[in-house]
């Protein structure tokens, strides 16, 4: 995993700074999300702070707990600029806060470092996972089975087949 950004406090806000596509500093809001109702839903809300009107909520944040039993967060941003239209993080706790300069000069007390965390595949379609064959015959029997039921008129009988000669075919 690549280290993309850090979390630290201004005050009383959380934020989240991120070097994304072209290096550019990207700077959101991390606020509790006080209407999650399962543990499904994210802990936090990833606000992204717009130049002309209204924020923008981007992104969410879940608890997550690894195989080897470190506790971290999982986040993800949505963004037409990411392949898929979103992108996915870990942030790690830091075992003792740092204070470090900002892009803007302002010491910042560092909390956790953000580290890009690559899209899970889909084997679905990985042809390694199984045997060309096997896939070939499930797409054969999957297409069969939409045209016998496109040759169905709206009554559910099958439409009868007509023997055209070609040169009766106006075009």
């Amino acid at each position: 995993m690549a280290k993309v950004g850090y979390v630290y406090r201004s005050g009383k806000s959380l934020l989240m700074e991120m070097h994304l596509a072209g290096g550019v500093p990207e700077t959101f809001l991390l606020l509790p999300n006080t209407e999650a109702k399962s543990e499904n839903e994210p802990v936090l809300k990833i606000i992204k702070k717009m130049r002309i009107g209204k924020n923008a909520e981007v992104g969410g944040v879940w608890d997550k707990v690894s195989d080897k039993g470190t506790k971290y967060k999982s986040a993800s941003i949505e963004s037409p600029f990411f392949s898929k239209g979103k992108a996915y993080f870990a942030i790690f706790y830091l075992d003792e806060q740092e204070t470090v300069k900002g892009d803007d000069g302002k010491d910042r007390k560092l909390i956790a470092t953000v580290n890009f965390s690559a899209e899970k595949k889909d084997d679905s379609r990985d042809f390694s996972k199984q045997d060309y064959s096997q896939y070939q015959e499930q797409q054969y029997t999957e297409q069969q089975q939409y045209y016998t039921e496109q040759a169905k008129d709206s009554d559910g009988d099958m439409i009868p087949e007509t023997d055209i000669d070609d040169d009766e075919i106006p075009f």
